[in-house]
């Protein structure tokens, strides 16, 4: 069973400018990977597809998000323009690679009709001023440990030495959450 929780975030000032830092170099990422794979895509377009070529020239392979990384994140990372990327994780720039490829394949799906639903666009480049800035933590476990109020807080290894964010979870009730908290520990954790 899946289930879908509404969380609110309630960070301090410092953790507001560490998110916005975050957000501001995840939109940078994910731009600087359209911007690298957005001409490949039209160049290969113009000749048509590869069973049925309307013009010459070759095929050029789109980088996929482990080449971009390189070139982007860790690359980047040693330029004087880019070394403010090194002041955040490197786990959500590296995700972000990864959606930029799930976003084109949904693109290409889409379009040979691999994909049920409306048709989807061409990945469309983030703006600074979009209120819906999005990243995800990884799924590298989520440790419980006990809050001074005698609450619980979630935190991955890679947080552990900063400072903790409230977390509201709406709707749901403490032993509930509990329960589905062991089943889902159960299920995934290591035997």
């Amino acid at each position: 069973m899946q289930l879908r929780f509404q969380y609110r975030l309630y960070p301090d000032p410092g953790q507001r400018v560490a998110l916005a830092r975050l957000f501001g170099c995840v939109r940078v990422v994910y731009n600087d990977a359209l911007e690298r794979t957005r001409p490949i895509k039209a160049a290969n377009k113009l000749l048509g597809s590869p069973k049925h070529r309307i013009a010459e020239g070759p095929y050029v392979r789109v980088p996929k998000s482990a080449e971009l990384s390189k070139a982007l994140i860790t690359g980047a990372k040693k330029t004087p323009e880019r070394a403010w990327l090194s002041q955040v994780s490197a786990v959500p720039l590296q995700q972000v690679l990864r959606d930029v490829d799930r976003a084109w394949k949904a693109h290409e799906d889409s379009k040979t009709g691999q994909r049920k639903g409306p048709k989807v666009g061409v990945p469309r480049f983030k703006s600074r001023r979009e209120a819906r800035s999005a990243t995800r933590p990884s799924r590298a476990g989520c440790n419980p440990r006990r809050s001074r109020q005698g609450g619980r807080q979630f935190t991955t290894g890679h947080y552990a030495e900063h400072a903790s964010v409230l977390v509201r979870l709406h709707r749901v009730a403490g032993d509930e959450l509990a329960e589905l908290l062991a089943e889902a520990w159960d299920a995934r954790a290591p035997r």
